[in-house]
């Protein structure tokens, strides 16, 4: 970037917001900005998490620059200065942490992306910041167990299709209304990718009942099968069918005990 040397200044403007002065003064080596909007949203640079770097940044609300939060072993005392924070103009990427838990440190955050301003009005316009890495990136984070950011408005990435990725994370779960928030931010569902991975313990819990379920459904047919062979094998105390048809012979054999019977009868009787 080119420098321009100049004798002016940017003072006295109760109602303009003089943000990225860092890129003026690198600019326009002679300006001097002083006297303007108190309260314009604090900044500072982005930067890697950790105790001092938050102790350092501990009032911003606009952090210009990629966020990393890699390789904690536990979050730092003073991770609640993050709360502040509204914007990120630059990358988020949470990778490969221990002990984040309910993580809801982002719970102001409206924006991921690279915004730009408009002469020096400071009307918020999305541009793309390049590169093909997602804008917010959250993996390998494995007792990650909730990530908190209802606030989220806009995420944007020029040159990458997906703009958040959330993958990879053990404990971690995300309601359908954090879900649809994320993809609305992101410009729809094509541009996020999230992969909620089922924890151990749900397997297990899971499995666990699959068992059950088997084992009950076996000892049932077992049970059902012993009565059936058990009916089976019982001696029938019923006498056996008639036949519908009884044969020439059997009917004069029967004919015959029949007169027997009968002659037998009237002899008794009338003897």
């Amino acid at each position: 970037m080119s420098a321009y040397e100049v004798s002016s200044d940017v003072r006295n403007n109760s109602q303009l917001c003089v943000k990225h002065r860092h890129l003026l003064y690198e600019k326009f080596p002679g300006i001097e900005i002083y006297d303007n909007k108190l309260d314009c949203e604090l900044q500072c640079e982005g930067g890697s998490i950790s105790w001092e770097y938050l102790n350092m940044t501990s009032d911003c609300e606009v952090r210009i620059g990629d966020v990393f939060i890699k390789n904690l072993k536990g979050k730092p005392s003073n991770i609640g200065v993050l709360r502040k924070t509204k914007f990120i103009e630059g990358r988020l990427v949470i990778e490969n942490n221990q002990g984040l838990g309910d993580f809801n440190a982002f719970e102001s955050l409206e924006g991921v992306g690279k915004p730009k301003v408009e002469g020096f009005l400071q009307k918020r316009v999305m541009v793309f910041c390049a590169g093909s890495e997602p804008a917010v990136e959250v993996v390998k984070n494995n007792d990650l167990t909730a990530l908190r950011m209802p606030n989220l408005k806009w995420v944007s990435k020029e040159g990458a299709a997906v703009r958040v990725r959330i993958m990879n994370n053990a404990e971690l779960s995300l309601s359908d209304e954090e879900i649809e928030r994320i993809e609305k931010a992101a410009g729809g569902s094509s541009h996020v990718q999230i992969t909620i991975t089922e924890s151990e313990q749900f397997q297990w819990l899971k499995t666990t009942v699959i068992a059950a379920i088997l084992v009950i459904a076996f000892l049932k047919l077992l049970v059902a099968l012993i009565m059936f062979v058990r009916h089976k094998t019982r001696p029938s105390s019923k006498l056996p069918r008639v036949p519908c048809k009884l044969s020439k012979k059997s009917q004069a054999v029967l004919l015959e005990m029949s007169k027997v019977s009968q002659s037998l009868f009237f002899k008794d009787y009338f003897s």
